[in-house]
């Protein structure tokens, strides 16, 4: 170990992941107190910096093979360091941040030139809203609005973009001052309230022997200006991936589109230097090989032999790993191949999940949302089931022709019921010592009690509803959702109240007292607050082999690597103008928001995450369906397509 002295700030460059990941190490030796005593004089610790957790959990597995047991190492997330300056100044991190997206719809709908043009369609203002928060994340700000308005005013085409340009840089900022107004805040003041307490501190305001940030290629606008800051006023070092669209193509400081600016940034803020020490990192492409499946699933049964192989001949399963631009195709798959193989793995992506609780919560939000539309079958997932089988249930109301909530509450028993039992239309089973048999036996009937009983509920259920407030305090909904759960005895020891109370709670914390929601807002934000309580994580809890999607895999390195998915519309993923912000309005307001992005850029970072990936591992397989599940054949990712490198 050494001394412990703290590097100089500096844009260390190198080669590929495993080149900044090997360049990172060497720092870290360098900066590492050399003894128990250096720790003692000076307890602060190295802090690493990185931008996902699974990148987190990747360097401190690595740390620990490598460097053994070691003190004073922190690696965190740039969320968790922005948190914890704003932490130590003894400020609070703004609250409210899952408002944000409810303010800047309202906002937009409150635009009738959006409205027009976006409102008969599904889901339109919610593309709005992503425009907006693309500006957010630019660093817009209300002040900024005049200036951005003259500017679209004078340059933006009479075709009717610019005038919706104007309209969502209006309404962002009156989103952004109700956001003021209420008191809450989002990550973006997060990032600039820690940068300011940076300029105005110094390295004070975050005491550390060293800062090495790791893993980035890019960020949004508040968060480059926050890491340029850190750079600068910190004993803060970066390690900046040279990797261009072009395997093995890497200068000085590349100028592609994908994180120019970023890069431009960065270095403006701290000195460019390249690493000293790849620690004989290739600095061209490994090796690769490439096959193809008939399928995606025989494609990912062909890794999982494979990856077989590499287990028998000892690779520690956790130095695997298998990427896709997007793991939605792979999900299930990979759970049914790889767990008929007996392959540990574990995923960072999500799937939905099964099982009584995200069934129940699922039900739950549903009948929140559709109200009297729902599916009787998600009534019937939540109510008790003493008295009738849900399945008898289910059958004799289809058979009165009620597939809706709202049609079971209008069935009058008088007109529509038989004075006895219910009629089903199938006949019971063949019980022990029974001596009917196929035709004989008796039709099952559902007693007339029970039946009555149940839609008894279906119709209080319906009318509290139906009843809910359009508007009101959370404390309102609040109310009428307990008056929903008490009719349907939804108690706490119920799978999934636990989730939902959490929650609840949750957004109590983050709602201002006061503040009026609508229904469907407050239903949509429910669904926001128990989203992973209705997934489950795609493997294990991070031991086996890594299954990642492209932005959990950014940074980390592999000993074998598995590229899949490699076909036309998969990977690179399509990508599209903003038809609210196209780019060449997004070009006019450039000089006032330079880190708003341009969508057609994204082409440039299909390629530069390729090529990234094709350096994170000695030994790369790419692989790629030659048909999708209807059987139309699919096209070679051009990404690919006459790479000279390639078997």
């Amino acid at each position: 170990m050494s001394s412990g002295r703290p590097p100089a700030p500096r844009v260390v460059t190198a080669p590929g992941p495993r080149a900044c990941e090997e360049a990172l190490f060497a720092d870290l030796r360098a900066t590492l107190p050399g003894s128990l005593s250096d720790l003692a004089a000076d307890p602060s610790p190295v802090v690493v910096v990185v931008p996902s957790g699974s990148l987190r959990r990747h360097l401190l597995a690595r740390l620990a093979a490598r460097l053994g047991a070691v003190l004073g190492v922190d690696v965190v997330t740039l969320h968790r360091v922005a948190s914890r300056i704003v932490e130590l100044a003894g400020r609070n991190e703004p609250r409210g941040a899952t408002l944000t997206d409810l303010l800047l719809r309202r906002a937009a709908a409150r635009q009738g030139s959006l409205t027009r043009s976006l409102g008969d369609l599904e889901d339109g203002i919610d593309t709005a809203r992503l425009s907006m928060r693309d500006l957010l994340d630019a660093g817009f700000e209300p002040e900024l609005a005049p200036a951005l308005d003259e500017a679209l005013a004078s340059g933006a085409p009479r075709d009717g973009a610019g005038e919706r340009a104007r309209a969502l840089v209006r309404a962002t900022a009156q989103a952004v001052l109700e956001q003021r107004r209420l008191g809450l805040g989002s990550v973006a003041d997060l990032y600039r309230t820690a940068r300011e307490l940076l300029l105005e501190r110094g390295p004070a305001a975050l005491p550390a022997r060293a800062i090495l940030v790791h893993g980035f290629a890019d960020a949004t606008g508040v968060a480059t200006d926050f890491l340029a800051t850190l750079l600068s006023r910190a004993p803060a070092r970066i390690h900046l991936d040279l990797t261009g669209p072009a395997p093995g193509s890497s200068a000085e400081l590349p100028d592609h589109p994908f994180g120019r600016n970023f890069r431009e940034r960065l270095v403006g803020a701290a000195a460019l230097e390249r690493a000293a020490d790849a620690g004989g990192v290739e600095a061209i492409p490994p090796g690769t090989r490439a096959f193809t499946a008939s399928s995606v699933r025989a494609e990912i049964r062909e890794v999982g032999w494979r990856v077989l192989e590499l287990l028998a001949r000892g690779i520690p399963a956790e130095q695997v790993g298998v990427v896709a631009r997007d793991l939605g195709a792979h999900a299930l798959p990979l759970r049914a191949e790889w767990e008929r193989l007996g392959i540990p793995f574990s995923g960072e992506g999500r799937v939905d999940a099964g099982g009584p609780r995200a069934r129940r919560l699922a039900a739950l939000l549903d009948l929140l949302e559709r109200r009297g539309a729902a599916p009787v079958e998600r009534w019937l997932v939540l109510r008790s089931a003493e008295g009738i089988a849900p399945f008898d249930l289910r059958a004799a109301l289809f058979l009165l022709g009620a597939s809706r909530l709202e049609r079971a509450a209008e069935i009058d028993p008088a007109r529509h019921l038989p004075a006895g039992d219910l009629p089903l239309p199938f006949r019971e089973g063949i019980g022990a010592g029974s001596e009917a048999r196929g035709p004989d036996a008796p039709r099952r009937r559902l007693p007339r009690a029970p039946l009555l009983a149940a839609l008894d509920q279906a119709r209080a259920l319906a009318a509290r509803l139906a009843g809910w407030p359009e508007q009101g305090t959370l404390a309102d909904h609040l109310t009428a959702l307990d008056r929903v759960r008490d009719l349907l005895a939804l108690g706490p020891d119920l799978p999934g109240s636990l989730e939902l109370e959490e929650a609840l709670a949750a957004l109590e914390r983050e709602c201002p007292h006061g503040f009026l929601l609508g229904r469907d807002e407050f239903a949509r934000l429910l669904r926001e607050s128990l989203s992973e309580a209705l997934t489950t994580a795609l493997g294990g809890a991070g031991a086996g082999v890594q299954v990642l999607d492209v932005t959990a895999a950014r940074g980390r390195t592999f000993d074998h690597l598995f590229v899949v998915g490699l076909h036309a519309g998969s990977f690179p993923r399509n990508v599209s103008e903003d038809p609210v912000l196209p780019d060449r309005i997004r070009t006019l307001l450039a000089p006032l928001l330079p880190d708003l992005p341009r969508k057609l850029e994204g082409r440039d970072e299909e390629r530069t995450l390729f090529a990234q990936l094709r350096l994170a591992a000695p030994e790369v397989v790419l692989s790629r369906p030659l048909f999708d599940p209807d059987g139309r054949p699919l096209t070679i990712s051009p990404l690919l397509a006459g790479d000279p490198t390639l078997p």
